[in-house]
């Protein structure tokens, strides 16, 4: 009989004892997991914070992007549009100086032409054919240089109409 009491004993001891460390690891483990659930909740919470800042600044820059974006295009209009004016201007600044300057060619060349005639019957009068073919090779080579100089003036308004266009278009 003590034997099988004493047994009996502690068996109900080791069930109390193990009951009590069950009951002690039920306890740690469900402390365990309330922490560990807490800090996924909070770690949960700063991700969802770092979310919602990525998205305000997303949207901010999308409008920064389209105000940009708005302001370069109306920049690129105003561009072109001062383009073509400027193009028109010189165009007729070109005209005009082509026509100032044919007018004063023309002039210079009555002028000369009335000049070398009143030479050319001096000198038919006298009779000096070598002197006449003189004066009209003169003639020819003058008109070519007027010509040639006309020409050289247009170029150097040209020229200075692109460096003015290429300017424009690098402001």
């Amino acid at each position: 009989g003590k034997t099988i009491e004493a047994l009996k004993q502690a068996l109900d001891r080791a069930r109390t004892e193990k009951a009590s460390i069950l009951e002690r690891t039920n306890q740690e483990s469900s402390h365990a997991l309330e922490i560990q659930r807490k800090e996924h909740e909070r770690a949960v919470a700063r991700h969802l914070g770092f979310i919602d800042k990525l998205l305000a600044d997303k949207k901010q820059l999308a409008a920064k992007v389209e105000e940009l974006s708005s302001k370069v295009k109306r920049s690129e209009e105003t561009l072109a549009r001062r383009v073509d004016s400027l193009e028109e201007q010189h165009k007729r600044e070109i005209a005009r100086v082509k026509e100032a300057v044919s007018a004063a060619d023309a002039q210079k060349r009555s002028k000369w032409q009335k000049e070398k005639a009143r030479e050319l019957k001096e000198l038919t009068i006298k009779g000096l054919e070598p002197e006449i073919q003189s004066i009209l090779a003169k003639h020819k080579e003058d008109l070519r240089a007027v010509e040639d100089k006309f020409k050289e003036e247009v170029r150097g308004i040209q020229a200075e109409h692109e460096r003015e266009r290429a300017r424009a278009a690098q402001d």
